[in-house]
Formats: C-alpha cells, sequence, structure tokens
C-alpha cells in the first residue's frame, strides 16, 4: 500500500527478559537469595582475586577506581546489604529495587 511503511520489531530482548522474569525468585525468597550471594563476596574471596589478578599481570590501576578500592568500595556495599537483610528491613524498599539488587550482586 502506498504511504504504509512496514516495520519489523524485534522482539528478542522481551523474550531475554521473560526469561530473567522467570528465573527471579519470589518476593519472599529474595532476602535469603541476596543473603546467599553476597555471602559468597567474602573478603578472602576478594583477597584471592586481586592476588590471581597481580598474577596474571593485570594492570591494577587501571581506570577511573583502583581495583582495592572498588574491592573496599564493594565490601562496605556487601555489610550494608547483609544487614538489611539480617534486620529485616529489606523488606521496606519497593520490590523493583530488591530484585535490581538481586540481579546486580
Amino acid at each position: 500500500m502506498p504511504g504504509v511503511q512496514s516495520r519489523v520489531i524485534d522482539t528478542s530482548h522481551t523474550d531475554m527478559a521473560m526469561e530473567e522474569i522467570a528465573q527471579l525468585p519470589k518476593k519472599e525468597d529474595l532476602p535469603k537469595q541476596l543473603w546467599d550471594v553476597a555471602t559468597t563476596l567474602t573478603p578472602e574471596a576478594q583477597n584471592a582475586s586481586l592476588k590471581k589478578a597481580k598474577e596474571l599481570g593485570f594492570d591494577l590501576e587501571r581506570g577511573r577506581i583502583p581495583l582495592e578500592e572498588t574491592l573496599i568500595n564493594l565490601n562496605h556495599a556487601r555489610e550494608v546489604l547483609l544487614d538489611a537483610v539480617e534486620k529485616s528491613k529489606l523488606v521496606q524498599l519497593p520490590l523493583k529495587i530488591q530484585y535490581s539488587l538481586l540481579v546486580q550482586t
């Protein structure tokens, strides 16, 4: 038809988003899931990653924030998150933020 444009709509990102949603835990399970993930980021694990990065010759000062400072910030965020879960404060956040924390952790 004259004047009518055909458009192909990319739905691949929609399918991926639906897969991610299907894999997310129920809202009641969010605190435990966050706890499980955050407790794997122990200071020992962070030190091991630093050691391995040095062994492999990575430049730990590259970027805006050096890796060691990044790990300090990560450890602080981890402690805040664990404290929020431990004190049942996490449920005070909107679900969207809780899920976002889980995906980013």
